[in-house]
């Protein structure tokens, strides 16, 4: 994970657990910005224990969609495709991230600025 995207992890450290599924879609679609000639972030798969746990609820999958990717049910995965338009994920980046400020801290913390 680049230094970028961990700092804007490290914001969203403080929040409820009810947001770590807007994280973790945030840190997909940063991903694949950040490297998007690397197949490795394109694709998540079903089976895997934290895509079932943080992605698996049928309102994130709408976001993952919303952000270009598409259910490959061959793969069993949710992939974006190579010739995705990066602007619909630099829009859905910007889009989680405000999504993500918006949201409230822990109970008996504060918010981060």
């Amino acid at each position: 994970m680049n230094a970028t995207i961990t700092a804007h992890m490290n914001v969203f450290a403080h929040m409820n657990s009810g947001v770590c599924a807007l994280a973790r879609a945030y840190v997909c679609v940063c991903s694949i910005l950040g490297n998007p000639e690397d197949p490795k972030y394109r694709s998540l798969k079903k089976s895997n224990k934290a895509v079932q746990t943080k992605l698996g609820k049928p309102e994130y999958v709408k976001l993952l969609k919303l952000a270009g990717f598409v259910e490959d049910r061959a793969a069993d995965a949710y992939t974006c495709p190579p010739k995705q338009d990066l602007n619909k994920l630099r829009h859905a980046r910007e889009l989680l991230f405000g999504l993500l400020q918006s949201m409230p801290p822990k109970e008996g913390e504060q918010k981060a600025e």
